[in-house]
């Protein structure tokens, strides 16, 4: 089967493989593409191809990697190499009427079976359905969700056009309650394959035994969404029951909001170690330093980073938004918190802290439930049987 998606990708991450003109080294990891792809190419008969859009490149170029054919099409300001600036987004304001065209252009010279489009946030959903080929669409984030936490200009723009791809599309993958609450709201009749994210084989590695310091993880950066803020204030109150009680934080945070968090901390009386951003390797490797993880979000769908501490083991507490409640069940494989709730989340991460046997079970319920629904092999089987139904339901229609 040849498979083409139209996803974001990590593209500094090819390096020399590219003809760079701006070479940015960071990026986000975007590790759901990445866990995916490498598990479905090793499925018999798959033949897969990534598009991706990029302003950084000379031009656009077609590179091997990992056993997959990657072409990264060239977007954004003429001649400037920069993508579109927030107060301008002209390839929003245009539903990515340029993008979509040349993507278009790429598929119709790679002539696949079957398009997969991941998320709605950019012109991804847009283009697989002016293609006019079969394709199916993942919905990752919900953009009426991020505006409601994240205003910007580009979340007004996508809104609408959000909705539009979701009401005219036929075939969905959705992760939770409520990204399929979301499909099921606009577009009654769309058939929707339940099919979470594939973690890293880095965090299958054993099973979390809890380490000697009581150092509590967060993992997502200082953004406000993200909730840092309220884990530093929860701590505020756990560190008087255990003074020892830290904070691992991980992810990007500008100077000042970093400066902001630190003064917050001091004033709290919590210690606090910023680590920047790390690699699937290092975020498995503060897994096993840690003795819980935190996750205080505002907005999220399902966060990988959630279900990466749970394959790991670790016990999580977690707020209750979005789709998180369909990720573990509370007091069996984790603690859900009301959002904003720092008593409670206090609470809890103190009660963890000081029953390492209760921590455990939980750790040990949460690697059960994720270590199956999670694993690579499982969701690219799950994925190759969704195409397998849309192909023979076209064929059937044509």
């Amino acid at each position: 089967m040849k498979i083409a998606w139209l996803c974001p990708y990590p593209v500094p991450f090819l390096g020399d493989l590219l003809e760079w003109k701006i070479h940015r080294t960071g990026a986000h990891p975007c590790s759901w593409i990445i866990n995916l792809s490498k598990a479905l190419v090793q499925m018999p008969d798959v033949e897969l191809h990534l598009l991706t859009l990029n302003p950084w490149i000379s031009r656009t170029q077609v590179v091997k990697k990992d056993g997959m054919v990657i072409h990264i099409i060239k977007n954004g300001v003429p001649f400037l190499h920069k993508g579109w600036p927030a107060w301008f987004p002209l390839d929003t304001l245009s539903g990515y009427r340029m993008e979509s065209v040349n993507l278009c252009r790429e598929l119709r010279k790679i002539s696949p079976d079957i398009v997969h489009a991941h998320g709605t946030e950019q012109g991804y959903a847009i283009t697989a359905m002016r293609s006019g080929l079969p394709y199916l669409t993942s919905i990752q984030g919900i953009i009426e969700e991020f505006d409601k936490t994240d205003p910007c200009l580009h979340y007004k723009l996508m809104k609408p056009r959000e909705k539009w791809a979701v009401r005219n599309s036929k075939y969905f993958t959705c992760r939770t309650h409520f990204d399929t609450g979301f499909v099921r709201k606009l577009n009654p009749v769309a058939k929707i394959f339940d099919i979470p994210e594939a973690m890293g084989f880095v965090f299958f590695g054993g099973q979390w035994d809890d380490p000697p310091e009581n150092r509590v993880l967060h993992v997502g950066g200082g953004s406000s969404r993200k909730g840092l803020h309220e884990l530093i204030e929860a701590m505020g109150a756990a560190v008087k029951q255990i003074p020892e009680a830290s904070i691992d934080a991980v992810g990007s945070c500008s100077p000042d909001r970093q400066k902001f968090l630190e003064g917050k901390a001091q004033s709290a009386g919590v210690k606090i170690r910023f680590h920047g951003f790390r690699n699937a390797t290092e975020i498995a490797a503060l897994h096993r330093q840690c003795s819980l993880f935190v996750l205080c979000s505002s907005n999220e769908n399902s966060p990988n980073t959630l279900a990466e501490a749970m394959v790991s083991g670790m016990p999580v507490v977690a707020y209750n938004v979005g789709g998180v409640s369909s990720m573990f069940v509370d007091g069996e494989s984790g603690a859900l918190i009301q959002p904003n709730d720092t008593e409670a989340l206090a609470s809890a991460i103190a009660e963890l802290l000081s029953d390492k046997e209760k921590a455990t079970k939980l750790g040990v319920a949460a690697a059960e439930f994720a270590r199956t629904r999670n694993h690579p092999d499982h969701v690219a089987e799950e994925t190759m049987a969704a195409y397998e139904f849309i192909l023979r339901n076209e064929r059937v229609k044509q």
